[in-house]
Formats: structure tokens, sequence, C-alpha cells
């Protein structure tokens, strides 16, 4: 019952924009990523026609009702109406069940059939729909115009990215149509000159208009942008397409930001400075005492008398050196990894590594920054013990940590685990950082507005959050696919063997990112240990705390930034997909 209960967290469930019309939704543990969610392992598969079971799984079908019913064998035959569905319908593959299969339930044959009903739940709506999938979609394609136009309407969705993008843009160049003002920017090339006198410019066009702008629309909505670059001939949408090109290579480099001292208005610097200092004393000795207990955790737990990793390659058969299966395992993916940082002394770190604790594992193989902290801490430690340097460490060890001042300034996305794609990246949050993140939502939004490509691949929690969706489970496989199995395998773990989860020493308290120390899921989450009772509130706070964690503010202020352009509203039919599709081109990989 309690399984039932908390597997069935609105957290767990499939957003209806990769669930299909009248099927029930798969489970959300037992099948792999790979078939679960073949788009998070294939982005690639994402086009303006992909059909959803390419995207997101094969749809879970309904019990086949003629089974349990006797005497319909003569109404077996397949439906003739469907068997001309996909030449009607571009992308459909016809439909293989019986025509009569909707309304059997709805039959008395025999008591057989009531059996069916009592047993197995009455006859639903959603059975109907379901059977009838395809010929929802027909119509949903045909008629959204006159009956769809409510935002609320499954029409809307059963039309398809064609359709809805259609309508969006129509909603577009209402909006643009009805404005008179222009937005004019004048930027050199050079990214330590461009990204400071855009965001300078972008803020005080906002200030101006602001003011002007009232509650009709939002203050950035305009009717077109001009920009030109210095010592530069030209003006208009094809320099304005390189200039957001210019500014997305900008924001992505793994460079540091050039210094961000003066683009806030001075109103609005001041405003946000004097609030800053209020809160500035107690934010400083909270976050020393953060820092220093999660340095101390870290030397203490990494043990200099740890005996060293051999890889799997290298063992022979019955090789006393090997560890557990799961040690192993966990050992084999972490030495490559720590071999790029030292080569020489990698077999020792990676054995240091493996006797932490199984919370602080899944922290390293799913965070790079996290992973390069602890490797750091394991040389120091070698080297404290006598250990020689690196050939190649002409430093004598490891980088010190950021101050506040280098972090700040530190690149604002990381991608992190599918290549070419983006998160905010978790900092000290200054109110200039938090302002460039405002400012990249804006060009998001003039892109929206003026049907231009944005090259920022963005993760999928990200778009779903400018679209005003909630998080949940299935958005970690689009972030980070080797913690969602991890968890996921948990989970199994936890439901097959519930004893064996307490081994794992797992509490709800996480090892901060970046050596910040720990980040604790509840309140006293270190002296609560993960059991087979609580996993599914472990994997759901463990979760969030990744995809939204520290980066809430940066995310919160793209939100803010897309809204300063476009109506929040011209938003609310559109999955995480179509924006995809809309910002970073429907033609080609994204």
């Amino acid at each position: 019952w309690y399984q039932r209960r908390v597997r069935g967290h609105s957290f767990f469930k499939r957003s209806n924009s990769t669930t299909f019309l009248g099927c029930p939704a798969p489970d959300p543990f037992s099948t792999p990523l790979s078939e679960a969610l073949p788009l998070a392992d294939k982005p690639h598969l994402l086009t303006s026609t992909a059909r959803k079971e390419d995207l997101f799984g094969a749809p879970v079908s309904h019990q086949d009702f003629s089974s349990n019913l006797p005497g319909i064998s003569s109404y077996s035959q397949p439906c003739p109406v469907f068997a001309n569905l996909q030449a009607v319908i571009p992308g459909l593959q016809p439909y293989n069940n019986n025509f009569l299969n909707p309304i059997l339930p709805f039959i008395p044959h025999s008591d057989a059939a009531y059996e069916y009903s009592a047993i197995n739940g009455p006859a639903c709506v959603d059975n109907l729909i379901g059977r009838w999938r395809l010929c929802t979609e027909l119509f949903g394609r045909i008629f959204v115009d006159e009956l769809g136009s409510d935002k609320d309407s499954v029409l809307a969705e059963l039309g398809g990215f064609e359709v809805k993008e259609a309508r969006f843009r129509r909603e577009m160049e209402k909006l643009k149509s009805s404005q008179q003002r222009d937005i004019s920017l004048e930027v050199d090339r050079e990214r330590g000159l461009l990204l400071p006198q855009a965001l300078t410019q972008m803020n005080s066009v906002y200030e101006k208009r602001q003011v002007t702008a009232g509650f009709k629309c939002p203050a950035l909505a305009v009717h077109r942008v001009k920009v030109s670059f210095k010592d530069e001939p030209g003006e208009g949408n094809g320099i304005a397409k390189s200039f957001y090109t210019a500014i997305c290579k900008a924001v992505l480099s793994n460079e540091e930001l050039p210094s961000l001292a003066n683009i806030l208005p001075k109103r609005e610097g001041k405003k946000i400075k004097d609030k800053k200092d209020k809160k500035d004393d107690d934010k400083k000795s909270r976050t020393t005492k953060i820092i220093t207990t999660g340095t101390k955790d870290n030397k203490k737990q990494l043990n200099s008398e740890a005996r060293e990793f051999v890889p799997s390659h290298l063992l022979e058969e019955s090789d006393s050196r090997s560890l557990i299966p799961h040690k192993q395992t966990l050992g084999d993916r972490l030495y490559p990894r720590v071999s790029k940082y030292y080569p020489t002394h990698a077999a020792k770190i990676t054995g240091m590594l493996l006797e932490l604790s199984a919370a602080q594992m899944l922290l390293l193989l799913a965070n790079e920054s996290s992973l390069k902290h602890f490797v750091d801490e394991a040389y120091k430690v070698i080297l404290a013990n006598g250990g020689e340097a690196e050939p190649m460490d002409t430093s004598g060890g490891p980088s010190e940590p950021q101050t506040e001042e280098e972090s700040d300034l530190s690149p604002l996305f990381f991608q992190p685990d599918k290549a070419g794609f983006y998160s905010p990246r978790t900092a000290h949050n200054s109110p200039e950082r938090i302002n460039c993140y405002r400012n990249i939502g804006r060009f998001i939004g003039l892109c929206l507005l003026h049907n231009h490509i944005l090259p920022l691949p963005l993760c999928r929690h990200v778009l779903k959050i400018i679209i005003g969706k909630k998080i949940s489970w299935h958005d970690l496989a689009f972030f980070d696919s080797v913690l969602y199995e991890n968890l996921r395998q948990l989970v199994i773990d936890a439901e097959q063997n519930p004893g064996q989860i307490e081994k794992y020493e797992l509490t709800f308290e996480l090892e901060g990112e970046d050596g910040r120390g720990p980040i604790e899921l509840v309140p006293n989450g270190a002296t609560i240990p993960v059991t087979a009772a609580n996993v599914y509130d472990y994997v759901r706070l463990y979760t969030k705390q990744k995809l939204i964690g520290t980066a809430r503010p940066a995310l919160r202020a793209i939100n803010e930034g897309v809204s300063d352009v476009i109506p929040r509203s011209s938003l609310a039919g559109l999955t995480a997909e179509d924006l995809r599709l809309m910002l970073n081109g429907s033609g080609r990989s994204v």
C-alpha cells in the first residue's frame, strides 16, 4: 500500500507531454532509460515531425478486453477504417487493435464481462480514447483551429508541434505588429567588450521602457531589434542573427566572465547593494561555517592507508586484489576520470575515493567539479604523508578554492551530462551575475518574438521553468542520465531487497558541489538514514536539489527575463520540446 501511494506522488508521474492520451503512464522505475525515455538517451531524435513513440517510448496498452470475454471471436477482424490512416496522417503507423475493442467492456455478453469489470476496474473514458488514439489525433489536427482555441483544450496537444508553432507565431506576430518601438544596440565583437556592452545597454533600455510600457505589454516587447557592430557596416536581420550567435558563444564559453562591475543601472545597483549589505554579516558567517565543516569531513574520510585500485582489465581470474563487484564497477568508472588529473597517483586516489560513503560516490559520478574537489583533497593527503608530487605538477599542489569574487566571474553554464546541453552554473550569485541570467532570458524572449534561432541548447528542466511547468523525476534523465540510472537502481534494490539499502550508509545529507560543504535535504538530514521506507522521499529530494538547488536564483532570473519580452500566457500551451524546436531549430540535431 505504501509503495503504491509514494509511487503515485505527482513528482514521479510523467507530464502529459510525455504520455499518450488514454494510455496509462509507464512505471517510473522499472524500465531502463534507453527504453523509457529514448530522447534522453538520443537527443538527435527530436525533430518537428518526430512521433511521440520515438521520443518517449511506446505507449502502455490497456489489457485486451476480448481475451476476457467469451463468444466474441467473430468480431476480431481488424477495422478497415484504419487501413488508410497512415496516408491521411503523415508520420503515424496503422493501428493494429480490433475495431470493437473500445466498446467491448460495455457489451454484457455473460458473467465474464461483469467479472472483468469488477476485478480489473470499470471501463472508463481513458480506455475508449486510448483505443481510438489515431482517430483523436486526426480529429485534433483537422479541427484544432475551430475547436481547440482554448489553451487548456486537449486538441491543441493532439495537433502536434506544427499546429502549436503556427498558433504561437500568430500571437507573436500580433504582439510585434502592435509595437512601434525598436531596440538599438551598438557593440564590439570581442567577448571582453561584447558582454558588458550588450548587458549594460539592455538594462538601460529596460529601465526606460519599464516606466512607459505600463501593464498593457511587457517592457521589452518591440517591433524590431537593430544591432550594429562597431567598425562594421550593415544593420538588419542578418546582423541581429549574428549578434545572437556571438552572445551565445560568449555566455557558453568556459573562460571567466569579463568584469561586470558597471552593467547595472545606478538606481537598481544601489537598491540591490543596500539590500545585500543588510544580510552580509550573517551570510558571511554562515558560509564560512559550512565551508569549514565540509573541508574537515572530507579530510577525515580520505584514508591515506587505502589500498590501491586495480582496473578490471589488469586483473587475472581469482585475483585477490579484486573488490566486490559493485565496488569494482565503480572503480572502473572513476579510474580513467582520476587519471586525467593525477595519472601517477590515479590508482591510490581511486582506492581512497572508493572508501567514501555511497551518497558521496553518487555525487562524484554525477558532478565533475565535485570529483575534482575530492581528487584534489586526496592528492593533498598523499603529499602530506610523504607522497611524491606529480611530474607535471609545477605548482606543488592543486589549486586553492575560488574566492567569492572569482566564483562570480566563473562561466555561466556547464554541461552536466550530454555534450551540447547546458544548465546554469552554481556560484555566489551576485546581483551582476543574476542580471546576466535575466538578460539571457531577454535574448530568449526576443528570439521567440522575432522568430530567430538562438544557439543556446538548454537542459530540459530549464526549458520547463521558462514555460512555467513543474519539474519532475523524469527530467533528471535529460540532465544526468548516469545519476538517473543510479537512483532508479537504488529504488529497485530497495524494493527487491529492503535490508540491503541500509548497508549503503546513505543519509538525507549530500556533499555540496565544489567543496562547499554538506547540504541537508531535510532538517537534521545527516542523522536520518535512507531505508526502504523513505527511499522515494530521498530520490525526490535528491532530484530537486540537483536540478534546482542553489541554481534557483539563476533559473528564476531567466524566467523573468523571458517575461520582460513576451507574456507568460503565450507559453502556456507549449512543451519543453516545442520550445527547444523553436529556439534551436527543427531541421537539425539539437
